[in-house]
């Protein structure tokens, strides 16, 4: 499960995702206005009508709604949550700029195509 702060908040009414957990959710308790925060660009700050979540811990989760569509967003006591996607690394080729997801691949195209860099010529992008 899931802990910490960056999650997507699932609404269990809507499956949209207007929230983030923050760094004091733990899926392991029942959920309170603290554990999230609405997600940056729906805050009223950037120009939508809703307003963030008060980060009042004593606010039980019956008061946690979703607003897109009004759904309790912790109907059983604790929050539906999607794990961060981690990030994956990519590998570019110094010459043409070419993305690869696996070092092989790029080891294999640079191969193929005879890419070397010159001595002294930096790691940046030819155009």
């Amino acid at each position: 499960m899931p802990k910490g702060a960056g999650h997507d908040v699932v609404c269990p009414g809507c499956a949209e995702s207007y929230h983030v957990t923050t760094s004091k959710y733990k899926s392991n308790k029942d959920a309170n206005a603290g554990m999230l925060k609405l997600k940056e660009q729906y805050t009223a700050a950037e120009g939508n009508q809703w307003d963030d979540v008060p980060p009042d811990p004593t606010a039980g989760y019956g008061l946690l709604e979703c607003p897109g569509c009004g759904a309790m967003l912790a109907p059983s006591g604790r929050l539906i949550v999607r794990e961060k996607e981690a990030s994956k690394k990519k590998y570019i080729c110094e010459i043409c700029g070419e993305e690869f997801d696996r070092p092989i691949d790029k080891a294999i195209h640079v191969r193929k195509t005879g890419h070397k860099k010159k001595k002294g010529e930096s790691n940046a992008k030819r155009r």
